[in-house]
């Protein structure tokens, strides 16, 4: 046991010796620059800075508009494949959205080539489609609004077989 403790003791020694004779050297060859590095920064810097939100962001529209008007709109769907395939609005763009990654831009061309003139209208949960149709809205594309929280779009869905 004694044996063991001993041999602890002089790795635990040995690897401070290694820190030291390291720290030494680093700080011998910073002495030596020129233009030595500083220990401290001058100013005090951000480590994380919130994105700015783009000046062009998406309006609500309502459940009653939507239905009122359906030529008048081009529906995307920002809901995942699987939850697509399961059911989806007649005509809707499929657009899987993970909020962490903007839409490319090749996914916008193909949003405008099938929305033509008409205005588009993100759905599936509020938030993600609040946030696609800001990231579309701040991509360029004019006239994009969501789904406000309180129309439930579900109700668009044909019925099933009965």
């Amino acid at each position: 046991m004694m044996s063991r403790c001993n041999s602890m003791g002089r790795l635990l020694f040995r690897s401070f010796l290694v820190f030291a004779f390291s720290t030494a050297v680093a700080v011998a060859v910073n002495a030596g620059r020129p233009d030595s590095l500083r220990w401290v920064a001058d100013a005090e810097y951000e480590i994380y800075d919130d994105c700015p939100e783009g000046e062009d962001s998406a309006s609500a529209v309502t459940l009653d508009e939507l239905v009122e008007n359906p030529s008048y709109f081009f529906v995307v769907d920002s809901r995942s494949p699987e939850d697509y395939a399961a059911g989806h609005i007649e005509g809707a763009f499929s657009l899987p959205y993970d909020p962490l990654f903007s839409v490319d831009e090749e996914e916008v061309e193909k949003i405008l080539e099938a929305a033509g003139e008409k205005t588009i209208v993100v759905i599936g949960d509020t938030l993600t489609a609040r946030l696609l149709a800001n990231d579309l809205a701040s991509q360029g594309l004019d006239f994009v609004h969501y789904l406000e929280e309180d129309g439930d779009w579900r109700t668009l869905l044909p019925a099933g077989p009965e």
